[in-house]
C-alpha cells in the first residue's frame, strides 16, 4: 500500500475508534469511582491499583466486561504494555 493510500485510510477511521474498547472500559471503570475501595488510580494518576483482587473479579469486572476473570484482565493489560509492580499494603 502506498503512502497516499495509507493517508486516505487514516481519514476514514473515526477518532473514537482509535482507542480499543478494553482501554475505554478500563478508563471508565476507574473514572466512574463506583468501587474506589476495590480498584482506583494511584496518587499520581499513572497506574491502577487493584486493592481487593477477589472482590474485583466478583463485583467490578462483570460490571464493565463480559467476564469475571482477573487473570484474563491482567493478560489484556499486559497486551497494552501495562506491567505489574510490587504489591503495596493499603
Amino acid at each position: 500500500m502506498t503512502t497516499a493510500l495509507l493517508e486516505k485510510a487514516k481519514h476514514k477511521v473515526r477518532p473514537n475508534e482509535l482507542v480499543s474498547s478494553f482501554i475505554k472500559k478500563t478508563y471508565a471503570m476507574l473514572e466512574d469511582q463506583k468501587f474506589p475501595e476495590i480498584v482506583d488510580w494511584n496518587e499520581e494518576g499513572t497506574a491502577l491499583i487493584i486493592k481487593k483482587p477477589t472482590e474485583f473479579g466478583q463485583k467490578v469486572l462483570p460490571t464493565y466486561f463480559k467476564h469475571s476473570n482477573l487473570t484474563s484482565f491482567v493478560r489484556q493489560l499486559n497486551f497494552y504494555d501495562f506491567h505489574k509492580r510490587r504489591t503495596q499494603k493499603y
